[in-house]
Parts: structure tokens; sequence; C-alpha cells
């Protein structure tokens, strides 16, 4: 799945010490009735190895000072009795590529 990420967040809350990581994307263009444009949407990233793919995203972000167009690769994971989509990994399209938010 190719995404464009903006914003990516890792870490550790201090409440009660669960690992988190998440990124944000822009969704696909719409443009139908009473709705057009890109919305925004959060998608969990996979914590394993001390959140090491959260803080590979968040080096491109740096890298790039904006945006970055990726491929995601997904999979899934339980939460709350629900299945979610987790990014297990990633690799980016275009390293130049640079779309101020």
């Amino acid at each position: 799945m190719q995404a464009q990420i903006f914003y990516c967040s890792y870490g550790v809350i201090e409440d009660n010490n669960q690992v988190y990581a998440n990124a944000q994307m822009l969704t696909d263009f719409a443009d139908e009735d009473g709705r057009v444009g890109c919305q925004v949407g959060k998608v969990s990233i996979d914590t394993d190895n001390n959140n090491a793919v959260a803080k590979r995203l968040a080096g491109e972000l740096q890298r790039a000072k904006g945006a970055v167009f990726v491929e995601l690769i997904v999979g899934s994971k339980a939460k709350g009795g629900n299945v979610v989509s987790v990014v297990k990994d990633f690799k980016v399209i275009n390293p130049q590529s640079k779309v101020s938010v």
C-alpha cells in the first residue's frame, strides 16, 4: 500500500509502561457529492525491536523536512478485541519527494 506519511510518534506511556508507535497519513483524494479532498488517518506501527520501524520512519521524515511517500508493508494485530492494521515495515518510494503539509 502506498501512502504519504507526514507525522510519526513513538515512545513509552509513563503511566503503564506501554510501548506505542503510530503515524499519520493522507487518504486518497475523494471527489464526491458533499466531500472533496484528502483526510488525515492514523495508522499503528509495529513496536517490536524497541520501535525500530517507527524510528526509521521518523528519520526519513527528519531528512525530508516534510512528508515522505512510502510503500507500506501492513500486517494485523488484535487490539481491544478487534483486528487492526499495523505497519510492519516500509520502503521510501522517492527519497527526494518533499511535500509541505
